[in-house]
C-alpha cells in the first residue's frame, strides 16, 4: 500500500514511508521498506517536477 501511496501522491508516500521508517526500527523489514518508500516517492516527485518543467505535458 505505501509503493502505491508513493506512486500516486509522494509527497503522501514521503510522510507515510518516514512514519514507517522511524516508528518500525526494531523491524528491519518494515524499517528497510519504510526506507523504499520513501526513495519511490522522491523519485516519482523528480520525474513529476522534470515532465512539468520541461513542457512535456502541453
Amino acid at each position: 500500500m505505501g509503493y502505491i501511496l508513493a506512486i500516486v501522491s509522494p509527497l503522501l508516500g514521503v510522510i507515510a514511508g518516514a512514519i514507517i521508517y522511524f516508528t518500525q526500527k526494531e523491524n528491519p523489514f518494515l524499517s528497510r521498506h519504510g526506507k523504499y518508500i520513501i526513495i519511490v516517492a522522491v523519485i516519482v516527485w523528480v520525474i513529476g517536477i522534470v515532465v512539468v518543467m520541461g513542457g512535456f505535458l502541453h
